[in-house]
């Protein structure tokens, strides 16, 4: 799923969103270069502060996935 995907998928609440998160870091830390942490909060739905908590947590899971 494409980053303009996901967005569009979370539009409405989604039972299985923390797992799309997961699934698509790679598609949202690209989208972080080009935005800013807000930009990136709104749109994932989500507070500034748990934007920054969810990079962190997807840089790891990019980082374990490059490592298997």
């Amino acid at each position: 799923m494409t980053y303009n995907q996901l967005i569009e998928y979370i539009q409405e609440p989604q039972p299985d969103y923390h797992e799309q998160l997961i699934l698509s870091a790679e598609e949202i830390l690209l989208a972080y270069r080009t935005r800013t942490q807000a930009e990136l909060g709104k749109d994932l739905k989500i507070s500034q502060s748990q934007t920054s908590i969810v990079i962190k947590l997807l840089v790891a899971v990019s980082d374990l996935n490059r490592r298997a």
